[in-house]
């Protein structure tokens, strides 16, 4: 009988390697014996997404039965903490929570499901003892997309509840804390230049730290997170607001946290109505999975906090606690409006944070764009402080940078990205392109891999091409695409906004069955294409460069070309000289409201 595999866990690998069926691409991230892309001599399971119509149902699925959710655990969270927060306080508190590991839930769930077609009976290794859930849920995220331990615990309670009648389970009574630990999520570099670049992010963690706890006595609205603005930025802008304002040092200590004990959750059932088989499994499993920052609530007594009655930022994501200030703002009858922060908004079909961020939020920041079909909520067009910051490009180098990305093996939320079974494909796309290029342009490049492996091989991967001495692991990217001679990005993300902003030669390629673009955006994208800087291919990609390396400005300052790149900026990566002015006039817009 053939043996299912569920992650990459060494302790579970299977001795029959090859007769057996690994559930997904993720076995081979992080793997103690093979490299990533040695899946490909191994039989995967089918993947139960046909397409994009399949990916944005899940999403509108998980984003309805979130709600439902809401409404019971609020009613829970309630008399657990004999308090009376309305049903709004917990959406906000709970949802980024919530729908993740939702998401994560459902997915690994159809994927099991789905093996039912095959019309098999096959044995799988499941753990009996359950990963403890005493960490926040910014850690937990890590683990949901790294740990072969944390997934295998999940998928262990899913299969306990499903009884799936094609699978034979072989529970392993081994304590999880014997298990191999997944060492390399957390091993980090050492040495001499880490430590001293260690020393000056944890100092200017503690600077913005402070700058951060510093209240504006009478601001009625407080700026959090944005993506680009400094802690002096954000200042200069509240007071220059109103003048009137006094600076006062806040404390955190005014939060005091309201605990209680995991054991006390026996006492209610999590019976929200429960319609198919995979909502039955969240009734009986739910309650294990809470992050114990997420079972805390906390009193309030801060009183320069009870003045504020309009929070912007992301800092939602940031940690439990900071969720809980913005649920209490808004408790009280204040609003929350998030802020972009990062490529893919408005451009993307749909993305992980939409639910959260357009429809529990109070209105949303753009970088420019100003409607999405999904949601409705309030857009707020402004330019982009990250973006605005940036200098144009100044040719210094006869370099060519190709930016790349990794994305996780294990599927997070749904999104029109990357599916786990196209990361292989992907990656094959980037030596396509290398290999496509001319040998005289081929020891120009210089490759940019991504900040994070997720244990796919991204650099080993491409150096089958190029020497690990033509790798670009250090520096601000930002300030490379400024003295560059040419970019290029195969993929859609916040460096493809960064470059075309800079203005620096540059060439994007994506595979249309990656990244799936919304109707809305999709005229934008056509442009790009029509005007030669946007491929779906890499050898069509490649072909451009061969024929435009020679003088890329020449090519690049064209006209055709110069008017799609600043027709695609304004919708979607807009920038002002003047973008203090513009957000102070905004600011005094938002204050006073409720």
């Amino acid at each position: 009988m053939r043996e299912l595999v569920l992650t990459g866990c060494k302790d579970f690998w299977p001795k029959d390697e090859g007769n057996a069926l690994f559930l997904g691409p993720w076995c081979f991230s992080y793997n103690h014996k093979y490299k990533f892309w040695d899946q490909k001599n191994f039989r995967l399971a089918p993947s139960p997404w046909n397409g994009k119509k399949d990916i944005l149902d899940s999403y509108l699925y998980i984003s309805s039965l979130c709600d439902r959710i809401t409404l019971r655990l609020s009613d829970i969270m309630n008399r657990l903490h004999s308090i009376d927060h309305s049903e709004r306080f917990w959406k906000v508190y709970l949802t980024v929570w919530l729908m993740r590991w939702l998401s994560n839930s459902y997915n690994r769930f159809r994927r099991l499901e789905n093996l039912e077609n095959l019309k098999e009976k096959m044995t799988v290794k499941i753990i009996s003892a359950k990963m403890s859930a005493d960490m926040d849920f910014r850690n937990l995220w890590q683990f949901d997309i790294k740990s072969h331990h944390y997934n295998l615990s999940l998928m262990s309670d899913i299969i306990r509840i499903a009884e799936f009648n094609f699978l034979f389970c072989e529970e392993i009574e081994k304590p999880i804390g014997e298990i191999d630990r997944d060492e390399s999520l957390m091993s980090r570099p050492c040495g001499m230049i880490n430590q001293i670049m260690g020393f000056f992010k944890r100092s200017k963690i503690f600077i913005n730290d402070y700058l951060n706890g510093v209240s504006l006595l009478g601001s009625d609205v407080y700026l959090g997170s944005i993506y680009g603005m400094s802690s002096f930025t954000k200042l200069w802008l509240q007071f220059s607001s109103n003048p009137r304002l006094k600076f006062v040092k806040r404390k955190d200590s005014k939060l005091k946290a309201l605990k209680c004990r995991r054991d006390d959750l026996a006492k209610y059932h999590l019976d929200f109505g429960a319609k198919n088989k995979f909502e039955r499994i969240v009734e009986s499993i739910l309650f294990n999975h809470m992050p114990d920052d997420i079972l805390t609530t906390y009193e309030n007594d801060d009183k320069f906090q009870s003045n504020i009655k309009t929070w912007i930022g992301n800092d939602i994501f940031i940690s439990a606690k900071s969720a809980f200030r913005i649920a209490d703002i808004v408790e009280n009858g204040g609003r929350w409006i998030s802020v972009q922060h990062g490529g893919g908004y408005g451009q993307l079909l749909s993305i992980a944070n939409s639910k959260i961020e357009y429809e529990i939020g109070d209105g949303f920041v753009t970088w420019g764009w100003k409607d999405e079909p999904l949601h409705l909520t309030r857009f707020h067009p402004m330019p982009s402080p990250l973006l605005s910051n940036l200098k144009t490009n100044k040719e210094t180098e006869t370099s060519l940078v190709f930016v790349g990305t990794a994305p996780p093996a294990y599927p997070g939320q749904f999104s029109s990205y990357f599916l786990p079974e196209q990361i292989i494909d992907y990656f094959d796309n980037k030596l396509i392109f290398l290999k496509a290029l001319k040998k005289s342009i081929i020891s120009r490049v210089k490759y940019r891999p991504y900040i994070e492996d997720f244990g796919i091989g991204e650099k080993e991967y491409v150096s089958r091409i190029l020497p690990s001495s033509q790798l670009l692991t250090g520096g601000k990217l930002t300030h490379v695409f400024s003295r560059s001679r040419l970019v290029v990005i195969d993929h859609l993300t916040t460096s493809f906004l960064e470059a075309l902003t800079i203005n620096v030669p540059t060439i994007l390629f994506c595979d249309p069955a990656h990244f799936i673009f919304s109707d809305s955006a999709a005229s934008f994208f056509d442009n790009l294409h029509r005007a030669g800087v946007l491929y779906d291919d890499p050898v069509s990609a490649a072909n451009k460069v061969n024929e435009v390396w020679a003088d890329p400005q020449s090519w690049w300052t064209g006209s055709d070309i110069q008017i799609a790149r600043r027709v695609f900026c304004s919708q979607f990566a807009c920038s002002s000289r003047n973008w203090r002015k513009e957000w102070l006039e905004f600011l005094k817009t938002q204050q006073n409201k409720r």
